[in-house]
């Protein structure tokens, strides 16, 4: 693991004012692994609040 230095970060979860103030939610560090066996499968929705959110990593949030 190493540190990493993204260009640009976009997620329409955390930029969303309505569950966020604006600057309330801030990336404070990323961290690039390589090498790491792994097995992707999309979980179920969950809600958050009143309103349905999509899971992390899915399309949309990012």
């Amino acid at each position: 693991m190493t540190a990493g230095r993204p260009r640009t970060v976009r997620s329409s979860f955390f930029e969303d004012p309505d569950r966020f103030p604006p600057g309330s939610a801030v990336l404070d560090s990323a961290l690039v692994m390589r090498g790491v066996a792994a097995d992707w499968s999309q979980g179920a929705p969950f809600r958050v609040g009143a309103r349905d959110a999509s899971p992390p990593g899915s399309p949309g949030c990012g």
